[in-house]
């Protein structure tokens, strides 16, 4: 994953830890040339308290953009020495920021199969933080043309595509939307995830973020997932 402001790198890992949606990057892949400490602060429930930095790009100042935990609580541990962003600073993976366009799924290899691996949940429901694991199987249904459906027990099924990194065709991003997914309520789930695959290879690797949405103000959970393909047949999956 990237951070960028104007078009400058701030911080760059393939090793952040996703939280309510926001990447936290190891303090240690900042570019520090362009943060600043800030005098400000704030207060979560379950975190703890907030410092922040200022982000600097030549004579720009993106105030309290970059945030982070000096002594997280207990809850939050994982946070701990990790940095994350707001305010305009663009999060992505390398791929997309290289120009990642939509591509025939087969410009990869066929992601279709079943895949299994480990699922850890973080959640709120009614302000009360709850945490889940185990293990958990997607079903992938490749349509081979850029266009993919998943079928995620106990969630529901999805529809998306696949995006691939040309200059690295054993790559790619993953992206789909739940079956019914109402946006202007926010009421369903999303899921995001980075692939990597070798042509003709069985073994494959999917890891990204599942974001479960019940509605403004009720329940939210954020689920961080690592599978690896176990088998190459999967069922046609399609939207009722």
């Amino acid at each position: 994953m990237r951070a960028t402001w104007k078009g400058q790198l701030l911080a760059e890992s393939d090793d952040t830890v996703v939280v309510e949606g926001n990447h936290y990057f190891p303090a240690g892949s900042l570019r520090r040339e362009r943060f600043r400490e800030s005098a400000t602060h704030s207060v979560c429930p379950w975190k703890g308290t907030a410092s922040y930095y200022d982000v600097v790009v030549g004579g720009d100042v993106n105030r309290d953009a970059a945030w982070y935990y000096p002594e997280p609580k207990p809850a939050a541990a994982n946070i701990r020495g990790r940095v994350a962003f707001w305010k305009g600073v663009q999060v992505a993976a390398l791929a997309l920021l290289l120009g990642l366009g939509a591509a025939p799924a087969r410009a990869l290899e066929n992601l279709a199969g079943s895949w299994a691996g480990k699922m850890s949940c973080d959640g709120f429901d009614n302000g009360v933080p709850g945490h889940s694991s185990g293990p958990i199987q997607f079903e992938l249904d490749d349509g081979g043309n850029g266009s993919v459906g998943f079928s995620v027990p106990a969630v529901g099924t999805f529809f998306g595509r696949v995006l691939v990194d040309v200059a690295h065709p054993d790559r790619a991003v993953v992206q789909g939307a739940q079956c019914g997914f109402d946006e202007a309520n926010v009421d369903g789930a999303v899921l995001r995830g980075e692939v990597r695959t070798k042509a003709g290879d069985v073994k494959a690797t999917l890891a990204g973020t599942l974001i479960l949405l019940d509605g403004p103000g009720e329940s939210s959970t954020i689920c961080e997932f690592k599978l690896t393909r176990v088998d190459l047949q999967a069922p046609t999956i399609v939207c009722f």
